[in-house]
């Protein structure tokens, strides 16, 4: 989601520079989209494995997958979250209608396309939670809406995380604290291959949520030029 830098990830775990799985973005500003496409880089990638265990014995499975995957779509939602400050410009002004819903747990759900039932969308689950000077988000997405979608965290995908007012948080690509991971091996989101783990970003330096946009992350009109943008994502 900000700015990463090694090599390109696609389907497998994420652990700074130390894998071959996804790895930040240099992201754009709020006013702004990030250059480039995760299926673009997934081309030079060879992911042969589902599961990348990290510095600190993260480990990104099939099974935690199936698990994480399984608790997205079935999340309760409980009310939508609350409307930030933040009004996105230029392209962001105009990303994919999505629903969105707040869980008890003060994580967010949202599903693409909006109104579509479980079992037929995109479902994207985030919570995040302080860290000291830093902010861990748990992901986890599963595609199951039947059309292309590539949603990685590395150097070159459009993934950004801001602040309630806008301000691009960096990302800390480098921490141990990456876990993501994917069965998938072509950098899309496939059915049955969830986008499961944590990335991480420095904490804001005021406000008490923050915002996540993907660019290029879906297909429209066989065009990978969809922006996801979920809004209001509570710090825990």
């Amino acid at each position: 989601m900000a700015s990463i830098c090694v090599v390109m990830i696609t389907g497998v775990g994420v652990q700074g520079c130390a894998s071959s799985g996804s790895v930040a973005v240099a992201g754009g500003g709020p006013s702004g989209v990030t250059a480039g496409s995760s299926t673009t880089v997934a081309a030079t990638t060879a992911a042969t494995t589902a599961t990348t265990a990290g510095p600190t014995g993260a480990t990104g499975s099939s099974s935690s997958s199936a698990t994480d995957a399984s608790e997205t779509s079935s999340s309760a939602p409980a009310s939508p979250p609350a409307a930030g400050t933040w009004t996105p410009q230029g392209q962001l002004a105009d990303p994919q209608p999505i629903s969105v819903a707040l869980n008890p747990d003060k994580s967010v759900t949202a599903t693409w396309p909006k109104g579509a039932p479980a079992g037929h969308s995109l479902t994207i689950k985030l919570r995040a939670a302080r860290n000291g000077a830093k902010i861990v988000i748990h992901l986890a997405i599963d595609n199951q809406s039947g059309q292309q979608v590539s949603m990685n965290e590395g150097v070159f995908t459009g993934g950004v995380v801001v602040d309630a007012q806008g301000n691009t948080l960096k990302a800390e690509n480098f921490d141990p604290l990456w876990t993501l991971g994917s069965g998938s091996s072509d950098g899309n989101i496939d059915p049955g291959q969830p986008l499961i783990g944590d990335f991480v970003v420095d904490a804001p330096a005021s406000g008490s949520t923050v915002n996540a946009y993907w660019t290029q992350a879906v297909g429209v009109n066989g065009i990978m030029a969809g922006i996801i943008l979920v809004r209001d994502i509570p710090i825990n």
